[in-house]
């Protein structure tokens, strides 16, 4: 399950001169595959950023999980989560109407598997995990390289604030359910077996396991990179110490998720970007 890019028939071209020199060497074709995307991006770190970007692209995209021809408005990635979230309490208040895209969810009629908001959330989630594990297996985790240790930063804190979304959509608050069945944990090791046969659900602990040490690792290299965020697309530190914080809450770690608390203040105003005008702004 190799992801493909498409290159021009120019640089194709001045590939297949040079390769004619080895006959050892295979004729190219009109791909590169995801190894040969490895090399190039260890040559050019920076060629990496548009991988990066299509991740938090998938935050916002309309018609993702549905066509636009089947006119599903409410398809627009994560916001359609948080409203139809919103939609099921009772600090959200909205009438049951054909013009209510979340209707559904105020009357607690969308939570079965064909369910056009089980569909967005599953559909919306796994995909930004799948771009965020293209990134991921492309580069080196444990490079030294500032501008690779952000962009691989990016790619983990994302991923674990998917699955951390998942598996409170789809199962209980985790004290108490440790055991119970979490989300399926799909990584860019295990994608091809997972295509081929299926990937059964990790626990609960597990996920969040997995999620904890994706964040672990982000923290560590965003602490460790020089390389700054130009926007708001990006997650800083204090983002990523924001997202353990919560997710040691929800586990009712409440000593770890106060020092997280504690960390994203401390680095706030030691993480800027530029916002074009000067002036410098923050994340909250």
């Amino acid at each position: 399950m190799k992801r493909i890019y498409k290159i021009t028939q120019v640089a194709l071209f001045g590939a297949f001169i040079v390769g004619c020199t080895d006959l050892d060497t295979a004729p190219l074709s009109s791909t590169i595959t995801a190894d040969q995307k490895e090399d190039v991006v260890a040559a050019d770190p920076s060629k990496i950023e548009a991988s990066v970007t299509a991740i938090t692209a998938n935050f916002t995209q309309y018609a993702k999980i549905y066509t636009e021809d089947d006119n599903v408005h409410s398809d627009i990635g994560y916001p359609t989560i948080m409203l139809a979230t919103d939609s099921r309490t009772t600090d959200f208040v909205a009438d049951i109407t054909g013009y209510n895209w979340y209707s559904n969810s105020a009357n607690y009629s969308d939570c079965l598997s064909t369910s056009t908001a089980t569909i967005e959330f599953w559909g919306t989630l796994y995909n930004q995990i799948y771009t965020a594990n293209a990134v991921i297996g492309t580069v080196d985790n444990e490079t030294s390289d500032s501008t690779l240790q952000f962009y691989l930063a990016q790619a983990l804190a994302i991923r674990a604030f998917d699955y951390f979304t998942l598996v409170q959509l789809y199962q209980f608050n985790y004290k108490g359910h440790e055991d119970a069945p979490g989300v399926p944990i799909i990584t860019s090791e295990n994608a091809e077996e997972v295509a081929a046969n299926g990937c059964a659900r990790s626990t609960v602990k597990e996920t969040y396991e997995f999620i904890l040490g994706d964040l672990n690792k982000a923290i560590e290299l965003l602490a460790n990179t020089k390389k700054t965020r130009s926007d708001k697309r990006y997650v800083s530190l204090d983002v990523a110490y924001g997202i353990r914080a919560r997710v040691h809450l929800t586990m009712h770690n409440y000593a770890d998720a106060l020092k997280d608390a504690e960390a994203a203040l401390a680095s706030t105003s030691s993480v800027p970007y530029s916002s074009g005008s000067g002036e410098q702004t923050n994340f909250h």
